[in-house]
């Protein structure tokens, strides 16, 4: 019967060009991403007359690696305490220390740890100021380390200290070496003691 063969010969050609639009292959993609992200804000915008324990949110160019999180956040001056965070993509809600001082400027690092969902890790630390008072501490400390170093870290105390107190002492700001140079931003009018690890 020509019906039946016309109807045959249509189902099988809708079957193989069904077959043909599901075949599985490797999904095409762009370029491999090679850019870390970059900090995009933080909410509230300006942190000033912060709280203790009070809640803030920093957003990203880009999803996170959540596991990158775990060592790479750090406030300074270091008797601040410590911090609680909660990961959300793009986003980390970052709950503050609880034994924060009156009219102190403090600085929430996001040290190169830090990666995108990809792996690709930021370049420099991230310095992110809040206060409890109303203005920003503004001085600086910076400089270079000389010698063959790759990777290291300095430590800065708050006053003049010899070199066995500073053994003794936990620093108030630790900053990670880049390209042998080092910057601690956001600080106190002071005397300093530093020390290159």
């Amino acid at each position: 019967n020509r019906y039946y063969s016309m109807k045959s010969l249509l189902l099988i050609t809708a079957m193989i060009i069904l077959n043909n639009c599901a075949s599985v292959r490797s999904p095409e993609g762009g370029p491999l991403d090679e850019i870390p992200p970059t900090l995009l804000g933080t909410s509230p915008e300006l942190l000033i007359n912060i709280e203790p324990e009070q809640k803030i949110t920093i957003r990203f160019s880009e999803y996170l690696k959540e596991s990158s999180l775990k060592n790479s956040l750090h406030v300074y001056p270091m008797h601040a305490g410590e911090i609680r965070y909660e990961f959300r993509g793009d986003k980390i809600d970052v709950w503050l220390p609880k034994n924060l001082k009156n009219e102190t400027t403090y600085t929430l690092i996001i040290d190169t740890g830090l990666a995108d969902e990809h792996g690709i890790k930021i370049e420099k630390d991230l310095s992110i100021p809040f206060t409890t008072g109303s203005t920003f501490a503004s001085s600086k400390i910076e400089g270079h380390v000389y010698g063959n170093i790759d990777r290291g870290n300095v430590l800065l105390w708050r006053g003049i200290l010899n070199h066995d107190e500073m053994l003794d002492k936990d620093p108030d700001y630790i900053a990670n070496l880049i390209n042998n140079s080092y910057i601690f931003d956001y600080l106190p009018i002071d005397e300093f003691s530093i020390l290159a690890i």
